[in-house]
């Protein structure tokens, strides 16, 4: 066997072993009530910041949700993006507590959506002239998980989010890990 082979085999035989069997024997995919979830991936967006032209950023993104019945999940999540424009760069953090309400179409395929609310904090400068600020945002979200594994999903989020400083257009994507119980 070639050395990349081995290696795929060795990936996938851990991958294998890591993953937990369905929590009740029933084929139950994602967490129960009282479970939680562990959210991290990345993001396009589209900005549109005050004294600045518009931007298309890579953004990263980690957070967790926690599920109070099998329809409801609360969390928050922490987003960083690093904007370099025409005549400006920013350093954008955001902190965003959420709601969403889980539409199950399927055990493997599920559906959301909800608002979020948080602080965004801008560390902007541009023609040489550098402006720290902290706002207020708002916004709405909603998005699929597809489960690979009863504990593993992938996520698409388009989101929208406003705040006196940035209007932002973002599609989240990433993993979701389930946990707890």
């Amino acid at each position: 066997m070639k050395p990349i082979a081995i290696s795929a085999l060795v990936l996938a035989t851990s991958c294998a072993a890591v993953v937990p069997a369905p929590q009740d024997g029933t084929g139950q995919y994602g967490p129960l009530v009282g479970e939680s979830l562990l959210t991290f991936g990345g993001s396009l967006s589209r900005s549109d910041p005050d004294g600045g032209s518009d931007t298309d950023s890579l953004t990263g993104q980690v957070g967790g949700g926690y599920f109070l019945d099998e329809h409801q999940e609360v969390g928050g999540q922490l987003l960083f993006a690093l904007l370099d424009g025409d005549g400006f760069e920013a350093n954008i953090y955001q902190v965003a507590p959420f709601y969403n309400y889980n539409f199950r179409q399927s055990s493997r395929t599920w559906y959301y959506a909800g608002p979020h609310i948080g602080l965004i904090f801008t560390d902007f400068e541009a023609g040489g002239v550098s402006d720290d600020d902290t706002s207020l945002s708002y916004g709405v979200h909603g998005g699929v998980r597809q489960w690979m594994t009863p504990r593993t999903s992938w996520f698409i989020e388009p989101r929208i989010t406003q705040s006196s400083e940035i209007d932002d257009f973002s599609i989240l994507f990433g993993l979701n890990v389930a946990f707890g119980g």
